[in-house]
Order: structure tokens, then C-alpha cells, then sequence
């Protein structure tokens, strides 16, 4: 998070709410996505699906 002073409740909320959604809960790695980040189970997802797309494709 930002090493700066918060001026009210209002800006301490967006950057609490920005922090949790932008970094933390994109790296976090979750138990229902086999302990992989959201990020990173994406990336195998959809190289998944285009493997098998281009591999039923071909059949």
C-alpha cells in the first residue's frame, strides 16, 4: 500500500479497496484453483483451451 498519510476515510477505503483488488487478490493463491493465483490458473486455463481448440480442430 501507499506510505502516505490517509486525509479522510473516504480515500482510506479506495486505497484499502485497490490494494485488495488489484494486488492482492490476483496473486493470493486460492485451495479451489489447485493453490494457483487467479493469474496464474488463467494462464494455464487458457492455454489449456487452446491446445485442446486447436487439437479437436484438427480431427
Amino acid at each position: 500500500m501507499l506510505c502516505e498519510p490517509m486525509v479522510n476515510r473516504e480515500q482510506m477505503r479506495q486505497t484499502v479497496f485497490g490494494y485488495i483488488e488489484v494486488d492482492y487478490n490476483r496473486t493470493r493463491r486460492h485451495s479451489t484453483l489447485g493453490y494457483l493465483s487467479p493469474e496464474k490458473y488463467e494462464q494455464t486455463e487458457v492455454a489449456q483451451s487452446v491446445t485442446i481448440f486447436t487439437t479437436s480442430d484438427h480431427l
